[in-house]
């Protein structure tokens, strides 16, 4: 179990292709920022990461791909593999901003339907306790 410590603090991860992953603490839950391109050769990298995320003790953990580009099925794989341990660690798998493309698909397959999509980063920071954020299109996501 992680420390409520290092779960706080900025937690970075790039690699040699150019995604970078860093994940903060905020609010009610644990947000892994996705940055660059998740194909193939980096799915691996996020489903490390997001499985780490699930390890520590909070109950919400988001996914926000505002600066992602999901460039194959690989990385689609990842979101529902990630979904379903969290479900049945009795935690809550949330995606935030993804692009319409992955949207899309995410509606064809009904994935959707299972998990909890926010379309954008402002929706997510609404729901998750900021009233003063509304809902005006996407964009990176931090949290001070």
């Amino acid at each position: 179990m992680q420390s409520r410590r290092s779960v706080a603090a900025a937690e970075a991860v790039l690699d040699s292709m150019g995604l970078l992953l860093t994940a903060y603490r905020c609010g009610r839950c644990l947000v892994v920022n996705v940055c660059g391109n998740v194909g193939a050769g980096t799915a691996g990298l996020l489903h490390a990461r997001l499985r780490a995320a699930l390890d520590g003790y909070l109950v919400l953990i988001a996914v926000n791909l505002a600066e992602a580009v999901l460039a194959d099925a690989s990385a689609l794989e990842v979101l529902t593999s990630i979904h379903r341990r969290a479900v049945l660690a009795g935690k809550v798998f949330l995606v935030i901003a993804p692009d319409a493309h992955t949207r899309e698909t995410m509606r064809m397959t009904g994935l959707d339907r299972s998990l909890l999509v926010f379309p954008t980063v402002a929706d997510f920071n609404a729901w998750n306790g900021d009233p003063g954020t509304q809902s005006d299109g996407g964009g990176a996501f931090t949290c001070g």
